[in-house]
């Protein structure tokens, strides 16, 4: 597990410099990073059995598979980028990545830790 925590720290910094200096360390930095955020994911999905409150376990269980989904679509779009495929843009990305992320994963995983504290 530590390891999958460390690849979801440092490969964002990976991605940055390979959007800068390589499409190729781009391609892998996306395919890496979407990968460990995935095994984050199932992470949680299977903490979350360990949990009191059924409330906890539904939103940290909505949050897993809406990070799955977005790092689906994010996967996706890179790959569409490296063989110039227009399968996903930036606008559908912004509207569907981005919001399986922010309200998907962060909040509602947010939510389902603050409610597994405050009823234990």
């Amino acid at each position: 597990m530590r390891r999958v925590v460390a690849l979801v720290v440092f490969l964002p910094f990976i991605l940055a410099v390979g959007f800068v200096f390589s499409s190729t360390l781009k391609l892998v930095a996306v395919l890496a990073l979407s990968a460990s955020v995935t095994g984050l994911a199932l992470a949680q999905l299977w903490l979350s059995n360990t949990l009191g409150s059924r409330t906890a376990r539904g939103f940290l269980r909505v949050s897993a598979v809406a990070v799955i989904a977005g790092m689906v679509l994010a996967a996706a779009y890179e790959l569409g980028d490296a063989f110039r495929k227009d399968w996903l843009l930036i606008p559908r990305m912004a509207s569907t990545h981005g919001l399986l992320n922010r309200l998907g994963f962060v909040l509602l995983g947010l939510l389902g830790w603050l409610v597994e504290l405050h009823e234990c």
